[in-house]
């Protein structure tokens, strides 16, 4: 697997990852299985118009490090506490970002990306909650078209 746009820096993604963190949202983790993982991508992709990822779980992931990512045409969700609305909607932020924007990795093209996909998918006040969040840390984020 390989991350797209390896050159452009990822500058900001210790303090999204702090934003992120600060969130009351992102503590209220429920671990859905395997068939709702894959339905809830289908969702995000069919609603952001993008081609649905293929998806590597705890079992097929063994060939990768150990942490949740994401190219354009696949999503890692390498242990159960990633099998959560939150990390699919991190995740799937970023496949959205490569497919059809400028991937940015954590910057503000995605950094909009996501909180467009936590909109449509936990909820208004989660995005509210997690644009105060950008704001205290000094997270820029593009909302753009």
């Amino acid at each position: 697997m390989s991350i797209p746009n390896k050159d452009i820096e990822d500058y900001q993604c210790n303090i999204l990852y702090k934003a992120e963190e600060s969130c009351k949202f992102w503590y209220d983790v429920s671990i859905i299985d395997d068939e709702y993982v894959l339905d809830v991508i289908g969702h995000i992709s069919h609603r952001f118009n993008i081609n649905t990822p293929e998806l590597f779980l705890l079992s097929e992931s063994k060939k990768f490090k150990l942490i949740a990512s994401a190219t354009s045409t696949s999503i890692i969700l390498p242990f159960p506490a990633a099998r959560c609305i939150q990390f699919i909607c991190h995740e799937m932020a970023h496949v959205i970002n490569y497919q059809v924007g400028e991937g940015d990795h954590h910057g503000p093209n995605f950094a909009g990306t996501y909180l467009k996909v936590i909109n449509n998918f936990i909820g208004v006040d989660e995005r509210t909650e997690l644009i105060n969040a950008f704001n205290k840390y000094g997270v820029t984020y593009n909302m753009g078209g």
